[in-house]
């Protein structure tokens, strides 16, 4: 026994305007996750305001960026720095531990005058050679501390410190990154994937 059942055209037209908005979803999620991963970079360049970081050159600034793409288990949104002079302190920043000189060498460690008065790069090497000829280093060795590097200035050949030049550094984690991503995850993933599909569905209509 055979049945002929004719289908609404009504039917018809919706199942296949189903099918179209369908096709255009995955698009939308993953607009939506791209302008999440735009977003949450911007809150994490927000919080490098300098003060927890003593930010210096702007490295970390240019170096942050986001990403999203789909995986075999759904959607992956990322904020981080991938590439750049910002990738070989960013992780330490992050989490902390401890930073070694290399053998014979020192880490110039720099102080509040240099840091007033220039974006002080991680060397004084990459200072302006009018101020790096006036670099000279001042040895402790009696009293146990690490050497001084600095300049004199004014009429009376004052020595002013610049950096202080030591074999190891302890770095305070300071989640620069995984703080501002988890505050604001949550809302702004959700919003703008929602958001995203909402216009798809209200564009097809």
């Amino acid at each position: 026994m055979q049945l002929s059942i004719e289908v609404p055209q009504r039917t018809l037209d919706v199942a296949r305007d189903l099918k179209a908005k369908a096709k255009g979803i995955k698009s939308a999620v993953l607009k939506g996750a791209k302008n999440a991963s735009t977003q949450l970079s911007a809150e994490v360049i927000k919080g490098l305001s300098g003060k927890n970081l003593k930010m210096r050159s702007g490295a970390m600034i240019r170096g942050v960026k986001g990403r999203a793409a789909f995986m075999s288990d759904g959607v992956e949104i990322g904020v981080g720095i991938t590439k750049g002079p910002a990738t070989a302190y960013a992780e330490k920043q992050e989490e902390g531990g401890e930073i070694r000189a290399k053998p014979g060498r020192a880490l110039p460690v720099p102080l509040d005058p240099v840091r007033r008065k220039w974006a002080v790069p991680k060397s004084p090497s990459q200072l302006p050679y009018a101020i790096r000829e006036k670099l000279f280093m001042v040895s402790r060795k009696k009293e146990g501390k690490p050497p001084l590097l600095g300049i004199t200035k004014g009429r009376g050949a004052n020595f002013e410190v610049w950096y202080v030049l030591v074999k190891k550094v302890d770095i305070t984690p300071s989640h620069w990154l995984s703080g501002p991503v988890e505050q604001h995850a949550q809302r702004i993933v959700q919003d703008e994937i929602i958001g995203a599909v909402d216009n798809h569905l209200e564009a097809g209509r």
